[in-house]
């Protein structure tokens, strides 16, 4: 309001100078140039490698992948937010494929499967690729057996996994962030700087321990993801794969916007 004053929140309670440190550096490469302080009470550290209560991505299809990750150590895995979202993405798979229309939003326009598939190996399909591999690799069966293991509430959990939209206002002791961050939304996409905006969140989530590839925490906090023309990302899972068959291609129908 005119005429108020403002004062900046650039304290943290949550975790220490390590993550407070790298936090800045990220919020640098927005423009801030105020520092943000760790609590001097709170020993954080941030490392490549280490157990973690909670593992952060930017989409589902991550999270899916995480599950089976997780019950392959003998962790029982809880999906932050429940497994609604996950499993009707998974149910429209079974519908594509019969070729009948799917319900979730990721799927408008659709006809059926392969045209997902052909759709996830272009640029524009970039962000549905990796649920597509998972299906290709795994099979929707196997990855709903997956799903429906996983611990409906948190306190009977080994680990939480979450998108960094759902663990907003949350917090862990330690946290992981996922290898999605990095998209094709990065670089001189108009929508970079709300992808920065999401990994500043994924990051602060944790209070003792961030476990970061170094490379990842490379992007966010220098101005590599300005500059970078950065590549569409392959299934974590497996990076060298090659999952889309040949298949003469269909347009897809999309409803014009509103």
């Amino acid at each position: 309001m005119p005429g108020c004053e403002e004062t900046a929140l650039t304290q943290s309670f949550r975790f220490g100078e390590a993550i407070a440190a790298e936090a800045s550096r990220l919020l640098a490469t927005l423009g801030e140039q105020r520092q943000l302080r760790g609590n001097l009470e709170t020993q954080s550290v941030v490392a490549a490698a280490g157990a973690a209560e909670a593992v952060l991505a930017r989409t589902n299809a991550t999270v899916i992948l995480e599950i089976p990750e997780a019950t392959r150590v003998g962790l029982k895995p809880h999906v932050c937010g429940g497994t609604e979202a996950i499993k009707r993405l998974l149910s429209d798979v079974y519908e594509l494929k019969a070729g009948r229309p799917a319900v979730s939003p990721e799927f408008f326009g659709f006809q059926d499967w392969w045209e997902v598939v052909e759709f996830a190996n272009t640029e524009e399909g970039q962000d549905l690729r990796t649920f597509v591999q998972l299906v290709q690799q795994q099979g929707e069966a196997k990855l709903w057996a997956a799903v429906n293991g996983a611990a409906a509430n948190g306190n009977h959990a080994d680990v939480v996994l979450s998108t960094a939209h759902k663990a907003k206002g949350r917090e862990w002791s330690s946290v992981r962030l996922a290898p999605d961050f990095i998209s094709g939304r990065l670089g001189p996409d108009p929508d970079a700087e709300a992808e920065v905006r999401l990994f500043y969140v994924a990051m602060t989530r944790a209070k003792r321990l961030l476990i970061i590839d170094p490379e990842l925490l490379h992007t966010f906090t220098t101005n590599a993801w300005k500059t970078q023309q950065l590549g569409l990302s392959p299934c974590p899972a497996h990076p060298d794969s090659s999952i889309f068959p040949e298949r003469r291609s269909s347009p897809r129908k999309v409803c014009p916007a509103a």
